[in-house]
């Protein structure tokens, strides 16, 4: 019986179709996942710190317009340590110019 194909030729055949299959194995490519993999993790890092960096501006312009917007407080007359008037201590406006403020000072009244 003739062969149709030389030893030659099935070797060479059998060792392409070996490295073929091996080049497509997932072991070959390793190095090149582990780069990817860390580059992605890179990109990850990197964006959480842009959110996070935003947020917390945000955070700090909507907590700066809450403060501008809020009345000043200030401590009543009957906060005073030495006060023994009938006035209980309490927050007061402290730009209304009917309230008059006295700390550290003796209250004749």
């Amino acid at each position: 019986m003739p062969r149709l194909v030389s030893r030659t030729i099935t070797v060479t055949l059998v060792m392409v179709a070996c490295n073929v299959l091996s080049s497509c194995s997932p072991y070959v490519y390793s190095s090149d996942v582990a780069k990817l993999s860390t580059e992605t993790s890179s990109i990850d890092a990197s964006y959480q710190q842009s959110a996070n960096a935003i947020a917390s501006q945000q955070y700090q312009n909507s907590r700066y317009q809450w403060i501008q917007g809020r009345v000043p407080l200030a401590a009543g007359p009957g906060c005073d340590l030495h006060y023994t008037g009938p006035e209980a201590c309490k927050l007061v406006n402290a730009s209304s110019p009917s309230i008059e403020l006295c700390f550290g000072c003796a209250i004749d009244r």
